[in-house]
């Protein structure tokens, strides 16, 4: 960035929590050309340091509640009607009358 202006968007789109001071030391650098024409180097010896972020609390109790949907209704009765099986089948009943009397015998005669 070329002005305060622009470092300050930049901190605010991109990071947080920066301590901004009313008076901030900027530095610039001039880089002139070396003997073949390109930029010289620039060597900067930086240190990072990366921040502890706190404890993590320990986690709350877990609970697990099961939540069933409602039952559904009982299917009706079930009704069974059954025929009772057939009766074997039996030979015919033959009804007669009593047999008619013989005649009565007749003697034979002998004639001459």
């Amino acid at each position: 960035t070329s002005t305060i202006f622009e470092t300050n968007e930049y901190l605010d789109k991109t990071a947080t929590n920066i301590y901004r001071s009313s008076s901030p030391q900027i530095v610039r650098e001039v880089l002139t050309h070396g003997n073949n024409g390109a930029y010289g180097s620039h060597e900067q010896l930086v240190c990072v340091r990366f921040l502890q972020p706190p404890e993590v609390p320990p986690p709350g109790p877990l609970i697990i509640r099961e939540v069933r949907p409602p039952q559904a209704a009982p299917p009706p009765t079930l009704v069974i009607n059954e025929c009772p099986p057939l009766p074997e089948k039996q030979p015919p009943l033959i009804l007669r009358e009593e047999p008619p009397i013989p005649p009565p015998i007749i003697p034979s005669e002998t004639s001459i």
